[in-house]
């Protein structure tokens, strides 16, 4: 069993993997809109769209890095099993 009662090492690195994936889905979002709103020419808006569109960035970004650390424990894992 791993750390979290009930759960096996590759299930706690699948949900890691799912996370990460939802934190992309999450931050690629929040660019988009922010594109949007700054693509209408909107100045009122714009500062606020510009950060939104780097905190989306850094979102991606951190995201990105948990998917990559799960999918090389989960590729550890699997060497150690075969």
């Amino acid at each position: 069993m791993g750390p979290v009662a009930g759960t096996s090492p590759a299930g706690a690195l699948g949900g890691a993997l799912a996370s990460g994936l939802q934190g992309m889905q999450r931050g690629a979002a929040q660019v988009e809109g922010s594109a949007r709103v700054l693509a209408t020419g909107d100045l009122d808006r714009a500062v606020e769209a510009t950060v939104a569109s780097r905190m989306g960035t850094q979102q991606l970004r951190a995201a990105a890095a948990v998917v990559r650390t799960a999918d090389d424990a989960l590729g550890s894992l699997i060497d150690t099993l075969a």
